[in-house]
């Protein structure tokens, strides 16, 4: 890999015609792949912000990273937990006193709740007889309340599943929300605005799909879906491009890739066990370090620790858009790439993109791994 790297440098690196090659492939809108190596940046985007148009797509456009942004919910918790407001160790019983809480979540933990260890369900759809969809599609309510919601019907039942093992569930970063909602005071949006995106100058940062301000002229790239073997393009404005803002703590931040390079610094500076202007290296063992042998952190990071090296990574999708990252402390280096569409085209350009660009592969034990076919 340090050899590869080298290459790069010397050779003036390159990789627009791979990315050309992989969107023509698998036929996707655009498709987009940045990494960084020490410090220094290579972006490379092709393609249309949407196949309706004939706009091309451009290094600074803002791209949607769905689950990833998880990690961006955790290592929030993480500094409010450095200035003190809330506690790694403290139970829901806790934070939210006034809540109707089952004795199966009384204990649980932020740590669980980031880690998928909390018990909770990860579906929606038939949940409480369809209860817990009915407040999702309410749109007379806020987000806010609509995640207090939320959390209270699913907080007052029994858990779903084991908190032994791991349960992916969005509802788990949308109770973390609520909990920190409700010590501070503040939505999430705000939090996150305040103690991540500013410190770190991350401006194009934000929330759902980006460009809404212009529907019929992309602005950014437009969210892309496949019906019967055709892809339709889905403007920004439209209410189904993107999952609700009730679920944004789990996953529906939008940033340009340089934004993101700079977030995937602070984790590589993290993992080599630096101080960083908003978080001590402390803080971020708890978020890069395997919770309870589980290949999952608390950092919404998949783990995997290979030959005494580290690596992080994530995937992300809305079913519009797809994105995957991968951090790797030996080389310190970081990756990722992400296109406007899924549908099982997105995700094969961007793990193509990701090999493209010498992205190591994060396994779990179960034998998934990100960037497998």
């Amino acid at each position: 890999m340090k050899s590869f790297f080298l290459l790069f440098f010397l050779c003036g690196f390159t990789f627009t015609q791979d990315l050309i090659e992989i969107r023509d492939k698998y036929k996707v809108p655009s498709l987009a792949a940045a990494f960084i190596k020490d410090g220094r940046e290579f972006k490379e985007v092709v393609g249309l912000r949407s196949i309706s148009h004939n706009i091309l797509a451009a290094n600074n456009d803002k791209w949607h990273f769905g689950s990833n942004g998880k990690s961006m919910t955790a290592t929030l918790v993480a500094i409010l937990v450095e200035r003190g407001i809330v506690d790694w160790k403290k139970n829901l019983s806790n934070y939210l006193p006034h809540y109707q809480l089952h004795s199966d979540f009384k204990k649980l933990t932020l740590r669980e709740l980031l880690a998928h260890r909390s018990g909770m369900t990860g579906e929606m759809k038939n949940y409480s007889n369809g209860k817990l969809r009915e407040i999702y599609e309410d749109e007379t309510k806020s987000p806010q309340i609509k995640r207090k919601l939320m959390a209270k019907l699913i907080l007052s039942q029994r858990a779903t599943n084991s908190k032994d093992t791991l349960a992916y569930s969005n509802f788990g970063y949308v109770t973390v929300a609520v909990i920190l909602n409700e010590i501070t005071g503040q939505s999430w949006e705000k939090l996150i605005q305040t103690y991540l995106f500013n410190p770190l100058g991350l401006k194009t940062c934000g929330f759902g799909a980006a460009g809404k301000s212009d529907h019929k002229s992309p602005i950014q790239p437009w969210p892309h879906y496949l019906y019967e073997k055709k892809v339709y393009s889905l403007p920004p404005n439209n209410k189904y491009s993107d999952n609700f803002p009730v679920l944004a703590p789990s996953g529906s931040i939008h940033c340009s890739l340089s934004d993101w390079m700079n977030y995937a610094q602070l984790h590589l500076d993290g993992l080599n066990q630096k101080d960083t202007k908003i978080l001590k290296r402390r803080s971020f063992k708890y978020l890069h370090s395997d919770y309870k042998n589980q290949n999952y952190t608390s950092g919404g990071f998949i783990f995997e620790k290979r030959n005494g090296n580290i690596y992080l990574g994530h995937n992300g999708s809305n079913r519009l858009n797809y994105s995957l990252f991968v951090l790797d402390a030996e080389n310190n280096s970081a990756f990722v790439a992400v296109t406007n569409i899924d549908g099982g085209r997105g995700d094969k350009a961007a793990k193509a993109a990701m090999k493209s660009i010498g992205s190591p592969d994060v396994c779990m034990k179960n034998g998934f791994c990100l960037l497998s076919e």
